[in-house]
């Protein structure tokens, strides 16, 4: 079994296009200065040696912001989104969720717009 590093770096290496685009988007504090992850992996339990975690595609640590781009597999797993949405919000982490779909039908602008919304004024 892979570890969370592992996993995330074997992600990393192979991004959907939007992961690439927005990642080339947010990467080198082009948001303002915000610092992002990329594929960053979260530990929120491990028991024996055992980790249950969470890999986030952006992860504004600073600010506690995740955000996830949704592919069309996403429409059949609301419900394991809105418990893993859960456990981070235990961890005061806010979720924002971009659905592929819409990120692939606006510009850049818009999508980083409304992610800085979403840092400056906790709007998501």
């Amino acid at each position: 079994m892979k570890t969370p590093l592992e996993l995330a770096r074997k992600l990393r290496k192979n991004p959907t296009l939007e992961e690439d685009r927005l990642w080339q988007l947010l990467r080198r504090k082009q948001l303002k200065g915000y610092k992002f992850y990329r594929q960053h992996p979260f530990v929120y339990k491990s028991i024996n040696k055992q980790d249950s975690f969470f890999i986030l595609d952006f992860f504004c640590h600073s600010h506690k912001l995740v955000v996830e781009l949704d592919g069309g597999i996403h429409k059949l797993k609301t419900e394991e989104d809105a418990a893993r949405d859960f456990i981070l919000s235990e961890f005061e982490i806010k979720t924002m969720r971009i659905q592929n779909e819409e990120f692939n039908k606006v510009s850049d602008e818009v999508i980083l717009q409304k992610i800085l919304r979403a840092l400056e004024g906790n709007l998501i």
